[in-house]
């Protein structure tokens, strides 16, 4: 199994054996960007950060993998309030790249005692959700596939809801409201029945279908006497 050394001095992960089965976990890691603000030299900066750096995978069949914890984002796990509350169970049950994005702005906001709306520009909410430059230019793009299954993911997997709607000039979108607001107790316990299910069961629940787990039958167990 995965040994994991979090002392950061030396932060390498080694694997030995089935490396294929967790080939899809990496990728989707080493694909996901964190965004946080930090303060430097007494100024304050975003800083984009990989959850997961580079990867070497031996081609022997009895091989290690190899990867590391990007040092950027040691720091932030070090010394970060608003990281500290990312839950990694959450975190990596994220099908969508914008949706680790949402979560972080959610956790920065959801204590708020007397606000529970903001609202951006759509340059803005590209920034803190990450969309890559000329891409989802279109706010119904941004909508459908950056907005949407972020709100989705998170209202299902979370312990709080969130809620956009367009502000219009006319027939076009000039600014975004952005609302959040707590879950009730049955809400919270349904999200942790869905984060605690077989990936499988997850991700088709959250995609809105009907799984069940393969039948595993044991040939090498002697039959019950009758």
């Amino acid at each position: 199994m995965a040994a994991l050394n979090f002392g950061f001095n030396e932060p390498i992960v080694s694997y030995a054996g089935g490396n294929e089965r967790i080939e899809a976990s990496l990728l989707r890691l080493m694909g996901t960007i964190a965004i946080v603000t930090i303060r430097k030299d007494g100024k304050s900066y975003k800083r984009r950060v990989q959850l997961l750096g580079p990867s070497d995978e031996s081609l022997e069949k009895d091989g290690f993998l190899h990867y590391r914890i990007p040092e950027e984002l040691i720091e932030i796990l070090q010394n970060s309030e608003v990281y500290a509350r990312l839950k990694t169970q959450v975190m990596y049950c994220f099908e969508s790249k914008y949706t680790l994005c949402l979560y972080e702005m959610t956790e920065r906001r959801i204590g708020l005692e007397y606000k529970q709306t903001e609202e951006f520009t759509i340059e803005e909410l590209r920034g803190l959700l990450n969309v890559p430059d000329g891409k989802l230019e279109r706010f119904a793009d941004l909508n459908k596939y950056c907005l949407k299954v972020a709100t989705e993911e998170i209202n299902k997997l979370c312990p709080f809801y969130v809620d956009f709607s367009p502000i219009k000039k006319g027939r076009k979108v000039e600014r975004i409201a952005f609302h959040w607001f707590p879950k009730t107790s049955s809400g919270k316990r349904d999200a942790q029945i869905l984060i605690d299910q077989h990936r499988i069961v997850r991700r088709a629940k959250l995609r809105g279908l009907a799984a069940e787990l393969p039948l595993l039958l044991d040939f090498g167990t002697e039959p019950p006497e009758k």
